[in-house]
């Protein structure tokens, strides 16, 4: 594709408000590409994704099973659809299939909203921990 992306090292942040230490274990991996990047498209995300693959695995490995991306272009439910496909190898749990109860809106094929069926937020829980089906990996988008 010819695209200039940073390096995944560069994209590492360590000083996020967010994260924790956990033993010496710092939860989450957070990954923001710099400013000078030109990092604009989801096709930039996309092939980040598919450039930094191995390392973003062993990422969510060494870190409790949590990355944060943030500062990327995902700006509509399609930029996201766009950014999760780019995990190719990890199987669909169709929401349908999951026989969660949450009322959610679908967004696209495989985005859905969080519950609508609550008010006041999305609160502490384990995702889909009702179900007897779940996921191997869950992704969110706070826009």
């Amino acid at each position: 594709m010819g695209l200039n992306l940073p390096s995944f090292e560069s994209c590492i942040v360590t000083n996020a408000p967010e994260q924790r230490l956990f033993g010496d274990v710092q939860v989450p991996c957070v990954l923001s590409p710099p400013a000078t990047s030109g990092m604009t498209t989801t096709e930039h995300v996309s092939q980040f994704v598919k450039e930094y693959r191995s390392k973003i695995d062993q990422a969510l490995e060494e870190h409790g099973g949590a990355v944060l991306f943030r500062g990327f272009p995902l700006g509509s439910p399609e930029d996201f659809n766009t950014f999760v496909q780019a995990f190719d190898g990890w199987k669909d749990l169709s929401y349908d299939r999951s026989m969660s109860f949450a009322v959610r809106k679908r967004l696209t094929d495989r985005i859905c909203t969080t519950n609508e069926g609550k008010s006041g937020g999305l609160v502490f829980h384990h995702e889909q921990a009702q179900t007897p089906l779940w996921p191997s990996h869950v992704f969110f988008l706070l826009s």
